[in-house]
């Protein structure tokens, strides 16, 4: 468990006093005092300290939760890392990509008995069971950190915690896609559409990678880097060409080139997809476009022959 503690002035400004610290340096500082909260796995934390200025004690706390086990007769858990991330480099701007990590659980008992409850799953599964603490700490090898995986639980109040770790490599600022802001390692229409968000203010809207947005390099983010954004995503369009099909026994609709439009209202994007299309002649649906993401709604213009705009 990681804390951060604050103070408050009278005008509301805070200030961090530590950030991310672990509960023995708080304990050092401030008087700390935990409290299981009725029904157990749920825990209120209160940090107080004495303040000269106001001649009393002040204080703040804060909530958090674990996964509890209803099985009494669970002693402690073990765990085991099966498989290391795909890409094993955490760069100092990011945390490390955990994509690929698998482990395995066992819940051992007080008799001694021992269950297997995960094997080779990710941390998203073991989740489901279990509160997950993810550490990094450097290593005494230069270039080179530990990441340490907690997984915990609450019995009758009581945590019950293992550990296991692997050593990453420490390398410098992560390489960035230009435009990629959602950082999914692709710039496309979905980063356009989380850029104008981000710029709309619209609430829950985050950047996960700013600097990829920045396209005027003046370390501003605004409507201009958006203009310089769709332009470029028009720019790296390519037009694939495929071959016609009989239109007497073909009934389904071909792209052959999607473009970005220059007009867009209250968020929404408009994509151009001009099409083959086969006879009979019929509207398109909704259905017709399964299997294409974040397509949302249509609209065709009407020709009589099998080229369609939409």
């Amino acid at each position: 468990m990681e804390l951060s503690v604050f103070t408050t002035d009278k005008d509301g400004t805070e200030t961090e006093l530590l950030s991310s610290a672990t509960l023995d340096e708080v304990k050092k500082s401030y008087n700390v005092n935990i409290i299981e909260n009725p029904g157990g796995g749920a825990f209120t934390v209160i940090v107080s300290a004495y303040s000269t200025a106001l001649a009393r004690t002040v204080s703040g706390k804060s909530e958090f939760a674990m996964k509890v086990i209803q099985n009494t007769n669970l002693e402690s858990l073990k765990l085991k890392i099966t498989n290391l991330p795909l890409n094993n480099t955490k760069y100092v701007d990011n945390n490390l990509d955990l994509t690929g990590l698998t482990l395995s659980v066992w819940e051992v008992y007080i008799d001694g008995s021992e269950e297997e409850t995960f094997t080779d799953d990710d941390l998203e599964t073991i989740k489901e069971r279990y509160s997950v603490h993810i550490s990094y700490k450097a290593n005494e090898n230069d270039g080179e950190g530990i990441c340490e995986i907690t997984i915990y639980t609450s019995v009758l109040g009581m945590e019950i915690k293992t550990t296991s770790e692997f050593t990453y490599a420490i390398g410098g600022l992560k390489p960035t896609t230009k435009g990629d802001v959602n950082n999914d390692g692709d710039f496309n229409v979905s980063d356009v559409v989380l850029f104008q968000k981000w710029l709309l203010a619209i609430p829950d809207t985050n950047l996960a990678e700013c600097k990829a947005a920045d396209f005027c390099e003046d370390e501003r983010l605004d409507v201009f880097d958006l203009c310089l954004m769709k332009r470029e995503l028009i720019s790296n369009s390519t037009t694939t060409t495929y071959p016609v099909e009989n239109p007497e026994v073909i009934d389904e609709f071909t792209p052959y080139t999607a473009t970005l439009s220059d007009v867009h209202y209250s968020s929404k994007f408009n994509i151009i997809i001009k099409c083959q299309y086969s006879a009979p002649n019929r509207v398109w649906t909704i259905n017709d476009f399964k299997g294409i993401d974040n397509i949302k709604s249509i609209k065709q213009s009407y020709q009589e022959n099998p080229y369609r705009t939409i």
